[in-house]
């Protein structure tokens, strides 16, 4: 490992487990563009790990988007979570490269793009620098900014605020669960909800020869512990209609061993310029709470969104 104050550059060694990370996610791949895509994500996402152990900021690999193989078949990610604060993306690059490619759905929800040289001959991998935002595929490395600006930005959220916490979430794209398409987030509801709630959402039998497809899911959102760890179940139940529409019904309930919702939960849809389409509320005693979109098209675009006291967990969708 060596580090350079002159340049600011960080250089990993990659070890074999780290190409064994790398070969064990590409090899799922049958198209060579993108296992080769994915392998040299992971030996960048590896190094920028590595780089955050050294400096002693916490991290959470394993439930990054990179380290999960599904995610890998509906998008090209290459993030880092980074306790407290974000996702980081970490961008590979080959030797003599004077450009960086970044894709479209990588664009929001990150702190932040590090830029990782991968020299396979050499087995190292060199931190180059970092940029914060980025609105262009294709990014010069000319335009780089220091490490240490990238230091500055690795720093936890301060845990109290004066101003409310609105935490929003990267698009979840619908379409792509009735092709049987998830992230690891969003689980079978059958895993989420206590015994006394399946029942309740699982799809409605089909009469035969129906065109009808319905499918659910279920995601526990975390509304903090600074409001006594609750934690709450969204549910999401699309069904596809003979006219080609979908509908879509949200449904909010406890999780564990609660029994009621927290009570002034708020189970709110926004239309994709932040109008309220339709709201509810629990109450005293409520032990779910449900809200229904009718005649939903391919393409729509919509947010839920779960608010309590001044915390607010924010989810994008698309159909």
């Amino acid at each position: 490992m060596n580090y350079t104050s002159e340049t600011l550059h960080f250089q990993v060694p990659l070890t074999a487990q780290a190409y064994h990370f790398a070969r064990q996610l590409s090899s799922k791949q049958q198209d060579s563009d993108k296992s080769r895509q994915i392998y040299l994500n992971t030996l960048a996402v590896y190094a920028v790990n590595f780089y955050c152990q050294y400096l002693e900021v916490e991290t959470d690999l394993e439930h990054s988007d990179s380290w999960n193989s599904l995610s890998h078949l509906l998008s090209d990610v290459a993030d880092l979570e980074i306790i407290g604060v974000g996702k980081l993306e970490c961008r590979p690059v080959l030797p003599e490269a004077k450009t960086v490619k970044i894709p479209p759905e990588v664009w929001t929800s990150r702190i932040g793009y590090v830029v990782v040289e991968i020299n396979e001959i050499s087995k190292t991998a060199t931190l180059l620098g970092f940029v914060k935002e980025v609105t262009t595929e294709e990014l010069s490395l000319s335009d780089l900014q220091s490490l240490t600006d990238l230091i500055d930005n690795l720093q936890p959220v301060a845990e109290v605020s004066p101003n409310p916490s609105v935490i929003e979430q990267a698009v979840v794209h619908l379409g792509q669960w009735l092709q049987n398409l998830f992230t690891l987030d969003w689980q079978s509801p059958d895993l989420v909800l206590s015994p006394a709630y399946r029942s309740a959402i699982r799809p409605k039998i089909q009469e035969p020869n129906s065109q009808e497809v319905s499918v659910s899911r279920a995601k526990v959102i975390d509304l903090g512990i600074q409001l006594a760890s609750h934690k709450v179940a969204l549910v999401i139940q699309l069904t596809t209609q003979t006219s080609g529409s979908v509908d879509i019904r949200l449904r909010v309930y406890p999780t564990g061993d609660g029994i009621y919702l927290p009570q002034g939960l708020q189970l709110i849809v926004l239309s994709s310029d932040g109008a309220v389409i339709s709201d509810n509320q629990a109450r005293v005693a409520d032990n779910w709470m449900q809200l229904e979109l009718e005649e939903g098209r391919t393409g729509d675009e919509f947010q839920v969104k779960l608010a309590l006291e001044d915390v607010s967990i924010i989810e994008n969708f698309i159909l």
